[in-house]
């Protein structure tokens, strides 16, 4: 897989979070959106540190189960999209408080694996 077809899934996968118009999205305010576009990048970056990872076994072991010791960028980009998927159609037509609770919970584990894969040395693999 090139990194020109990872970018385009990860365009797409954008494209459709950002396109919540369908069912009770109506419904969502600004900070839902907002929270929820923050999970969507949140995401993109940590496969883009996955990616980064896979090409360095030598330095970076992968702990995500899902992914497996080295994944390929297929794969990568196979989970992240899922997992993108799954909590949009699990927040789509919750109550907005709990929505907005979820969310807040989503972003928060995604940023301290974001955050750690950062201290630990990892960057961004898109080149």
């Amino acid at each position: 897989m090139t990194i020109t077809r990872l970018l385009l899934g990860i365009a797409i996968a954008w494209f459709l979070a950002l396109s919540i118009r369908n069912g009770r999205a109506d419904e969502w305010d600004t900070t839902d959106k907002a929270l929820f576009a923050g999970f969507v990048a949140l995401q993109a970056i940590d496969a883009a540190q996955t990616r980064y990872t896979s090409r360095h076994p030598d330095q970076y072991v992968e702990r995500g189960v899902l992914m497996g010791d080295q994944p390929s960028d297929a794969r990568i980009l196979a989970v992240k999209s899922s997992l993108v998927g799954l909590v949009y159609w699990g927040v789509r037509d919750m109550d907005a408080d709990s929505r907005q609770l979820l969310l807040v919970v989503m972003d928060v584990l995604s940023v301290s694996v974001v955050g750690h894969n950062y201290f630990v040395g990892v960057k961004w693999g898109f080149r």
